[in-house]
């Protein structure tokens, strides 16, 4: 009777209990979790108070607390980014007195997601217990989590403005991007990080610059001279000397400005004229072996005999041909075959004339 007696007591006891736990309001085992996190978070269990954060967040997504805690076992963990939005989140719920700790909180985690080491003060429970630290005091005085001193990694000039600024174009490869930075935060938190990426996109700059310089130039190992390649002669067929030279002053390959026409002396070296078959070849492959180049005539900047006239190159030869000819006839004489002037553009200190 004694054992009946008992059992019927301990399932009326439990029945009570689960009467009491359906009945009873969300708020203790919210936050029975927080205060439970926070004691394994400053064990140094960031797993286990991070699954008590997430669980008061199912309990209760409107309060601040479990969202603070999860935002530390995860800066603890170094997710930084999750930490921060966790953080934004707890923020965003949070009284007016507990944001400046969590902002400041949220600010180290961005900084450390962006490269600058984080402070060594990991523990949230000064700022997600529901029980403690409820006075504005205990979250604004200048002892607490906000002086430089007690956060030595992260500079005071530090602000939320600079932080955006710099997760805006941390991923970014463009040098302005990162000369501007400096300019506006020569003493800022991300100032080495900045020179860091700075000069990997220099670098990349110039290895993309002499990439594009060996499709679109050929630099003359002899002279120095730099020659625009694929200029495709026989697409700029009938061109005067008026129109070669326009050409060449508007080209801005590699985005120089100082093409010209070349000097004769400049232009034979790289000429090569076949008699047999009436072809010819340029150094550098300024031309490939599929353009048609029977039948071009060169155009260079050096005068001919007479005013109006300029130096062509044709078959071989240098001829003082008029300024206005375009095709057809060469120094006054009539080819026994068509032709076409031709345009190659050329950069750098001009050749003497020597004629």
């Amino acid at each position: 009777m004694k054992t009946l007696a008992f059992r019927s007591l301990s399932l009326a006891l439990v029945l009570i209990a689960l009467a009491s736990y359906s009945g009873a309001q969300t708020a203790p085992g919210y936050d029975a979790l927080i205060t439970q996190g926070n004691a394994l978070l400053e064990a140094g269990n960031a797993d286990q108070a991070l699954k008590a954060g997430e669980a008061a967040i199912k309990i209760s997504a409107d309060r601040w607390e479990g969202y603070s805690l999860a935002g530390g076992a995860l800066r603890n963990l170094k997710r930084y980014e999750d930490a921060a939005d966790a953080l934004s989140r707890a923020i965003d719920r949070a009284p007016a007195s507990k944001q400046p700790a969590l902002r400041e909180r949220r600010r180290e985690c961005l900084l450390a997601e962006s490269g600058y080491p984080a402070s060594a003060n990991t523990s949230p429970s000064a700022n997600t217990s529901p029980s403690a630290n409820t006075s504005p005091s205990a979250n604004t005085s200048p002892s607490a989590n906000t002086s430089p001193s007690a956060n030595t990694s992260v500079p005071a000039t530090t602000g939320e403005v600079e932080i955006v600024f710099w997760k805006s174009i941390e991923g970014s490869h463009s040098a302005a991007d990162f000369q501007n930075y400096l300019s506006r935060y020569p003493n800022g938190a991300f100032v080495e990080l900045a020179r860091s990426h700075l000069a990997d996109a220099q670098a990349q700059l110039e290895n993309e610059k002499n990439r594009l310089a060996a499709k679109l130039t050929w630099t003359d190992p002899a002279t120095g001279l730099m020659w625009a390649r694929y200029s495709r002669p026989s697409e700029y067929s009938h061109a005067n000397f008026r129109r070669a030279t326009d050409y060449c002053a508007a080209l801005r390959s590699l985005s120089y400005a100082d093409w010209r026409l070349p000097t004769v002396v400049e232009f034979m070296p790289i000429y090569h004229f076949a008699a047999d078959s009436a072809t010819v070849q340029l150094d550098g492959e300024l031309a490939t072996n599929k353009e048609i180049l029977r039948y071009l005539g060169f155009w260079t900047s050096t005068p001919g005999n007479r005013a109006g006239e300029h130096v062509l190159v044709f078959e071989g030869k240098s001829v003082s041909s008029r300024d206005d000819e375009g095709e057809g006839r060469v120094g006054g004489w009539t080819a026994g075959h068509p032709w076409n002037g031709a345009i190659v553009c050329v950069r750098g200190q001009k050749a003497a004339e020597q004629r």
